[in-house]
Order: C-alpha cells, then sequence, then structure tokens
C-alpha cells in the first residue's frame, strides 16, 4: 500500500508537533536559575547573601584597594515577632587583610551596600580598604565573616577605578584620562 507523498508529509509533521513537548524538556541547561550580569561575584548560599563583590584597585599603591559589595539578609521577622534577625558583617580575611571598623549591620529582609556614595548608590557603608598580593585583573579569595550567618568564600576580581563605570570613585577620585570600557593596563611600570 502506497501512502501520497502529501499525507506522509502531514503525518511527519504531525509527529514532531506531538515530540516537540518531550524534546524541549530533554535539556540539562537550567532555565530557573538567578543569572546575574555583573563584574562582581555572587553567593547566595547562606544566610546573608554576597552580591557583586568587587575590590576596585588603587592604582597609586599597588596590592591595596576597596573590597565593594552588596550584603542582603534572607532572614526575615514574621508578624508580631520581637525576634532579631538582624546580621553584621565583623570581619574579612582569605588572601587579603582589611579590618572592619566597626561591624557592618545587616538588617533582617534588608540590605547594606558597602561603597562609597555616588549620585547612583545614596545610601552606603564606606567600602573596606583591603591589601595583599593582587593586582588588576586578578581573582583573589576574599572570607567574610558574619556574627550568625556562617562564612561566605569567594573569588573576587579586581577592577580598576574607571571614569564613568560602576566603580568609579570607589578608591578615591576615578581615572579621568581612561573611558569606562577600555582595557589599558595599570599600574605597570610603563609609565601609568
Amino acid at each position: 500500500m502506497l501512502i501520497s507523498n502529501r499525507t506522509s508529509r502531514l503525518l511527519g509533521i504531525g509527529a514532531l508537533l506531538l515530540a516537540a513537548p518531550t524534546l524541549a524538556s530533554c535539556t540539562t541547561h537550567p532555565t530557573d536559575a538567578i543569572y546575574t550580569p555583573a563584574v562582581g561575584t555572587n553567593d547566595r548560599g547562606s544566610r546573608v547573601d554576597v552580591l557583586n563583590a568587587v575590590i576596585v584597585a588603587n592604582e597609586a599603591h599597588p596590592g591595596e584597594g576597596t573590597l565593594v559589595v552588596t550584603l542582603v539578609n534572607n532572614e526575615v521577622v514574621a508578624a508580631g515577632s520581637t525576634a532579631n534577625e538582624d546580621d553584621e558583617l565583623v570581619a574579612v580575611g582569605g588572601d587579603v587583610t582589611g579590618k572592619v571598623k566597626s561591624a557592618v549591620t545587616v538588617p533582617s529582609g534588608g540590605f547594606v551596600v558597602l561603597a562609597a556614595k555616588t549620585a547612583a548608590i545614596t545610601e552606603a557603608v564606606p567600602g573596606i580598604v583591603v591589601s595583599g598580593d593582587f593586582e588588576l585583573g586578578d581573582e583573589v579569595k576574599v572570607e567574610f565573616d558574619f556574627a550568625n550567618a556562617k562564612s561566605v568564600t569567594l573569588k573576587v576580581p579586581v577592577v580598576a577605578n574607571i571614569a564613568g563605570s560602576q566603580f568609579a570613585d570607589q578608591n578615591g577620585p576615578a581615572d579621568p584620562a581612561v573611558e569606562a570600557g577600555h582595557t589599558e593596563e595599570h599600574g605597570t611600570s610603563e609609565g601609568h
């Protein structure tokens, strides 16, 4: 028995349409994973999220910079409760040396930005000055220690203090000679 060309095409298209949902679900790529396109490093595995962590390099002093980060406290107090779920950043360590001058409170269900105040960042706690064996482009292991949450250790990128970038003025005045987006080397012995 012969099936016409038109009938066989229609049967093939119908089979593909029926198989499409099954084929579409055959993937190992998570489509519901959180993705934040940012320069900094993120960690959402603790009671306190550490978001967009970077070290803004101090070009005048190699091996020094300012740790800039947003901390989000995921603990929320139930309505009517008198419990205090605030947390505090008490120290930073790892491959950097830095001092948290006074514990930084991360309010329950809230966040705190550690950065210099700018037009875009109107409410912030100053970033933490750190030092270590690093330079622009490196990734440095930084440990964040909290009063209540477990410690978080991340590889944090070292970025430039470039005029017009989101990290401008985070470590003193930004370099106005460099436009945001350029990848020039800074702090080398080539006269920069």
